[in-house]
This record gives C-alpha cells, sequence and structure tokens, in this order.
C-alpha cells in the first residue's frame, strides 16, 4: 500500500534580515512541512512520573510489578535501555541514565556527521505574530529551544544515514543545525505545523526547526512503522529526509532564478512572476496542455491557462474563482504531465523534496517513485548524484566516485554497486 505522510508546507519567513514572503524564489529560506500535532508534551524537570520521564525523554515505558522497563522502539527492534525499582530512588536513576543515554546519542551523530544541536533554553529568534498584506512579517517574542530527546535523535541519525551528504554546507565543513522549538515560530498557526528548513539561521547557517509536538507518537525509523504502524503514518526518520532534500536544492542553487525555472520545468511546472505582486506563481502542467494552480484558501486547485488567467471548464476566461473549474488534489495528480509522487505538491520545490524522500529513504520507497513516475525518478537521480558530487567528487573521466544504493546507502562507484542499482532499476520497471 502506498505510504502518503500527511504533510503540508507554508514558507513563514527569511533568515538573512529580510522579512518578505513574497518572492518563492526565496522558498528556500523557509520551507516547512506540517501534519497532525498531537500537541506539547515537553516536561519540566520536578516531581518525577514515570509517563512524564519516559515522554520527556522520547522513550517507552512498561513495568512488571514493581520494576519499570525503560526500552525504546527503533530500527525495527524494541530495545531495552534498563531496568529500575518503582520507586522515587528508581525514577531519579533512570533520569540521570537517561541523561548520559541522550548525551551520548547526541555526541555520536555530532561527530560522525557535524551537525549540532541547540541547547535548552537556547534563543533561536522571534515568534512571527503576523503576516502583512505586503509580505512583511511583524515580530514578537523570543523563542526558546529545548534539548533533544532520545527518540528524535535516533530519527535524525536514520535520517543522515540515508540523506548524505544533503546536510552538509556545499564546501563540507559545517553542516546543519537542529533546533527544537519550545514556542510555535508563527503565533496563532493552525497546529498542523512539524518542521520547517531554514538555509540561514541566526549565525548564518542552515537548519531545521521542530516545532512543539513533532515527533511526539511518531514511529522513529521506516523500519518501526513498517513493523508496528499504519500506511497513513510517517516516520521522524521520513520527515528529516524531506526536510534534508530543501538543503540539497539549497546546495544546487535552486534559489537563483534561472536554476529554479530550469529545475521546475523539468519535472513538469512553469513558475511565473506576477507583474503587479512579483510573486513566484506556481503552475503544474497537465496532458492536454492545461495548467492548474493550488488555491490554498480552498485546498483545492484552479484551471488556468500559462499565464495564471482562470478557465472554466470549457476552457474559457472565468472573471472570478466561483466560475474557474475547480479540481481536487487527486485529480491534479492523475491529470499532471509528471505525475507527483505523493498528494503534497503545493509547488515543484516540495515536489521535489518528496521525490527525493523516496528515493533516498528505503529500496521500497525508491521502487515506488520509479514506479508511479519515471520521469521525477530520472530528474531526482541526477539530482541527487550532483548534490553527491560535490562532496566526493569525480574522476578523471567525469565518472562518481560515490553512488547511492536502492537502500539509499553510499557506496563507492565500483561495478558490482553499479550492477545493483541497474538490477533494482530494471527489476522495477518490469513490474509496472
Amino acid at each position: 500500500m502506498e505510504r502518503k505522510p500527511d504533510l503540508k508546507s507554508e514558507r513563514v519567513g527569511e533568515q538573512d534580515g529580510q522579512e518578505n514572503c513574497r518572492d518563492a524564489r526565496e522558498r528556500l529560506q523557509g520551507a516547512a512541512c506540517q501534519s497532525r500535532q498531537p500537541g506539547d508534551r515537553t516536561q519540566e524537570k520536578g516531581t518525577l512520573k514515570p509517563g512524564e520521564l519516559a515522554s520527556r525523554h522520547g522513550v517507552d515505558l512498561s513495568w512488571q510489578g514493581e520494576q519499570l522497563l525503560f526500552h525504546i522502539r527503533v530500527n525495527g527492534e524494541d530495545k531495552k535501555l534498563m531496568q529500575t525499582d518503582r520507586t522515587p530512588q528508581g525514577l531519579a536513576q533512570a533520569d540521570r541514565q537517561l541523561d548520559l543515554l541522550v548525551a551520548s546519542k547526541l555526541k555520536e551523530i555530532e561527530s560522525k556527521f557535524k551537525v549540532t544541536f541547540s541547547q535548552e533554553g537556547e534563543d533561536i529568534e522571534k515568534q512571527v505574530v503576523k503576516e502583512n498584506p505586503d509580505g512583511s512579517l511583524d515580530r514578537g517574542a523570543m523563542i526558546a529551544a529545548r534539548a533533544p530527546r532520545l527518540d528524535e535523535l535516533y530519527g535524525i541519525e536514520a535520517a543522515l544515514a540515508h540523506a548524505a551528504p544533503s546536510h552538509l554546507t556545499k564546501d563540507g565543513k559545517e553542516a546543519v543545525k537542529f533546533y527544537f522549538l519550545q514556542e510555535k515560530f508563527v503565533k496563532g498557526d493552525n497546529g498542523t505545523t512539524l518542521a520547517n528548513y531554514v538555509n540561514k539561521d541566526k549565525n548564518g547557517k542552515p537548519a531545521v526547526y521542530f516545532w512543539p509536538g513533532s515527533a511526539d507518537g511518531r514511529m522513529i525509523t521506516e523500519a518501526d512503522l513498517k513493523k508496528w504502524g499504519a500506511p497513513e503514518e510517517f516516520s521522524i526518520e521520513s520527515l528529516l529526509t524531506h526536510e534534508l532534500a530543501h538543503n540539497s536544492q539549497y546546495r544546487l542553487d535552486w534559489d537563483q532564478s534561472a536554476n529554479l525555472e530550469r529545475f521546475s520545468n523539468a519535472i513538469g511546472w512553469a513558475p511565473y512572476e506576477d507583474p503587479a505582486t512579483h510573486e513566484t506563481i506556481w503552475l503544474i502542467k497537465g496532458k492536454q496542455g492545461d495548467y492548474f494552480k493550488y488555491d490554498k484558501a480552498g485546498d483545492d486547485w484552479l484551471r488556468c491557462n500559462q499565464q495564471g488567467k482562470l478557465l472554466d471548464g470549457a476552457g474559457k476566461p472565468a472573471t472570478a474563482e466561483k466560475d474557474a473549474q475547480h479540481l481536487s488534489t487527486a485529480a491534479v495528480r492523475d491529470e499532471a504531465l509528471v505525475r507527483p509522487p505523493t498528494e503534497y505538491f503545493d509547488n515543484a520545490v516540495e515536489m521535489d523534496a518528496e521525490g527525493m524522500r523516496m528515493f533516498r529513504v528505503n529500496s521500497a520507497q525508491r521502487q515506488q517513485l520509479l514506479e508511479t513516475s519515471p520521469v521525477l525518478y530520472r530528474f531526482i537521480k541526477e539530482q541527487d548524484q550532483a548534490d553527491i558530487n560535490l562532496n566526493f567528487g569525480t574522476n578523471e573521466k567525469g565518472q562518481p566516485h560515490k553512488i547511492r544504493l536502492p537502500d539509499g546507502s553510499l557506496s563507492q562507484n565500483v561495478a558490482n554497486n553499479s550492477k545493483i542499482v541497474a538490477d533494482f532499476e530494471r527489476a522495477s520497471k518490469a513490474t509496472r
């Protein structure tokens, strides 16, 4: 069964000192993923309760008589962490041990991938309280960060293993920083935002912002989802693989106008700039030469011409949205010249990030991408290889030193590994 993460995106601000949301050529400044949010479960240290302690550290809890068992389901295994007495002293001992496990995993990830993490109480940036008609933003109080939990660290580790080297800066010297927000980035947000990528944080570096409650109740990895989850769910690993795809886009200069147009056209989009507002309008091309644009207010699509002018069902000009032909997301996905891999494709940037996520996260989703959208698959494969080459380079014949295997891992570009990819693609094509 196809797994479609309920990811939505909303660009909420710039990170380079300019607060203007209008120009989609700078979308990579604030690409965001959204879905249902179960609520913030961040706990303050104080009187310890077993459930609160487990929640605060992102682990599972069970008990046998007067013994508490702390464990975590990760990479398809139910991993036992520790066992303590069900007493205040036992809880305090578990708290200390879990703190040590978090610190150890954090240090391990930082050392291996060069990434960094927010610290408890660290200032991030001021909260967005209002978006004005001209696209400027009014800011409120400073948002503070928290430290990551163990489940979040395991999910990030899994994503980094499959998304490398997209977590790095272009020169490979630094990497993404992960911030865990204690308040919503946008005040009054409807509660669906989970995370957003920015190419410049307060220090001018790429970052991912985790919104409150973003990982609560989530399976950690795709392997866990396959074993214990439901088809409509998505994992922390999958969410982060999508967000890191936005850093890939930035590394490959998607933020430059000419590249944005060229890349978008290659995957079936025709972006244009509204001459009045200078806002980038995203039009997805249909198989029959039609164009469609997403209507955020109605959460559906409007038929239009190449200039973005509304059309009715007969293809004639419509003077108002109510007179234009409206289509569902599923209908536009079926009609699209290049089929979006999931139902999250508000624009070319997000459609590409979803394709990149599927290409990288595991062989099952890579196969699904190839079978359902072969044109996008070829584009993503070339984009991913270009991203890899930025850090690992090519030989004197222009051949890459490393390639990505179907399971998402990087490997040396030798004959046997190239054959693994070729055999995978041949078998996937045979099933279509």
